[in-house]
């Protein structure tokens, strides 16, 4: 493989990792399909500049929101989803509004973590959770400029 392949290669390998993903959420969170990503990783396509500098700096916001205990919209899709599975629409609600409360937090203080915002979640398996969700994430951006 040529080494600049290699190179874009092993940069999202290593995105992936950083993520706390799996392959199908990060490509979800990356507004890709998984088969599509799955390309990328083989060297078989490349991605374009932007789209490899978006995983780069999703990664790092994803990676730096897990370490601090944030909660991401794939971290708070999957809450709700699981709420939701278990019938229990409260804990869903709540899970929603934590979320909403960790990005109020993070774009308030500034923090490089907000970046994992630019997350786009599986869905709750709800479509009204799923708007939800979606109109309180853009609530936040839009309170914060």
């Amino acid at each position: 493989m040529e080494d600049d392949i290699r190179a874009v290669v092993d940069g999202l390998d290593a995105a992936l990792r950083d993520s706390g993903l799996t392959q199908a959420e990060y490509a979800t969170a990356l507004g890709t399909s998984a088969p599509r990503f799955s390309t990328y990783l083989a060297g078989k396509t490349m991605p374009s500049a932007a789209f490899y500098l978006r995983a780069l700096r999703l990664a790092e916001g994803l990676k730096a929101a897990r370490e601090r205990g944030w909660m991401t919209p794939p971290s708070t899709a999957r809450e709700i989803r699981r709420a939701l599975h278990q019938g229990d629409e409260l804990w869903s609600l709540k899970m929603a509004l934590q979320g909403r409360d960790h990005l109020r937090e993070l774009l308030r203080a500034g923090d490089d973590a907000s970046g994992a915002w630019a997350a786009a979640p599986r869905t709750t398996g709800d479509r009204k959770w799923d708007a939800l969700l979606a109109v309180l994430t853009k609530r936040e951006f839009d309170e914060a400029g």
